[in-house]
């Protein structure tokens, strides 16, 4: 449930200047997943680890909590834009 959450606010607020990397406060994540400060966390270093382990296949994603801020990389995420998404980034990257 976590990992397809941060997927979907991900795509919600997605930054077509710097597709795939995520910047959100902490306290928003915990209100629209519904978990506590503490678990939200707890899983979010699990999934940092996973994608560490399997960083050669470029799955899962990075994240970095700095205080009360997280900011997620998910690579792969770029590669899963809708075609309008992925015309835009062809022309942002010449």
């Amino acid at each position: 449930m976590v990992y397809f959450g941060i997927l979907e606010m991900m795509a919600d607020e997605f930054d077509v200047h710097n597709p795939g990397v995520y910047d959100v406060s902490l306290k928003k994540v915990c209100k629209y997943l519904q978990l506590s400060r503490q678990k939200t966390v707890k899983i979010l270093a699990f999934f940092d680890q996973k994608a560490k382990i399997n960083h050669k296949k470029n799955i899962g994603f990075l994240v970095n909590l700095a205080g009360d801020r997280i900011i997620i990389k998910c690579p792969k995420f770029k590669a899963l834009a809708d075609d309008y998404t992925r015309k835009i980034l062809n022309k942002k990257s010449g």
